[in-house]
């Protein structure tokens, strides 16, 4: 897998969250925070989103068991 870099409209739509429940997750130090691109923009590694989202099935499975 390529370590692509992905904007904030498709960290949304593959983890599902809306922008402020990601804000917030960071703020948390709960999901993977962005990487600078410029002065106004910003993404995220595509590895990191998917590894956290691996983290929450993986968790949520075990609490169902």
């Amino acid at each position: 897998m390529d370590n692509r870099i992905l904007r904030l409209p498709e960290v949304k739509s593959v983890t599902g969250l809306s922008r402020s429940s990601i804000y917030l997750s960071i703020s948390k130090n709960e999901f993977p925070k962005p990487i600078r691109l410029g002065i106004r923009s910003v993404g995220w590694s595509e590895r990191e989103i998917q590894k956290w989202l691996s983290s929450k099935i993986s968790s949520n499975k075990k609490r169902c068991l």
